[in-house]
């Protein structure tokens, strides 16, 4: 729960609630932090476990859309809107047939979450002013269109660049 009241002490909305090693949490314990994530009127988003990948044998797959499914269930019971993962890596796959088996494998596990409200979404792990990405550019579109949600900064300076671009895009509102 002090994540929580944390990220409010900030004056930031949103909390990703990182499960890089795995979803290590009791359902009371999720219930309590829905409960403050409501009292303090804050969105969550979730990082799923790193031991994921779609490409791997079937048996490593099959320990991998569990670690998803879990981290969909808890992330939702939690008040989560969405959770992330990385979906593996190549081995000896190309990068075409690697992409055809996760595109296999994100149907299945969307089929998986979607009784239970929880979605996927992509995002990429660059420091905000070490990125290429013109970060700018796209708030500027998102508040041309009008659009709702939360951009969610993962680097080493996580507090910082999440304020960043909410006080950018402030200015610009």
């Amino acid at each position: 729960m002090h994540g929580i009241r944390r990220v409010r002490e900030l004056g930031l909305e949103c909390l990703e609630m990182s499960w890089g090693n795995g979803v290590r949490m009791s359902g009371a314990t999720a219930d309590r932090i829905h409960e403050a994530r409501l009292e303090d009127g804050l969105e969550l988003a979730a990082h799923a476990p790193y031991y994921v990948n779609l490409c791997g044998a079937e048996d490593v797959v099959e320990r991998s859309m569990a670690r998803l499914i879990e981290a969909g269930v808890q992330g939702g019971r939690c008040g989560a809107a969405s959770f992330c993962f990385h979906p593996g890596w190549y081995g000896g796959q190309t990068p075409s047939a690697a992409r055809k088996r996760v595109a296999a494998r994100l149907r299945q596990l969307t089929r998986a979450l979607r009784d239970r409200g929880a979605s996927l979404d992509a995002r990429r792990h660059v420091p905000l002013l070490k990125s290429e990405f013109r970060w700018r550019d796209l708030l500027r579109a998102l508040h041309e269109v009008h659009a709702s949600g939360w951009v969610i900064c993962e680097t080493p300076a996580m507090e910082e660049d999440a304020l960043r671009p909410q006080r950018f895009y402030r200015r610009i509102a």
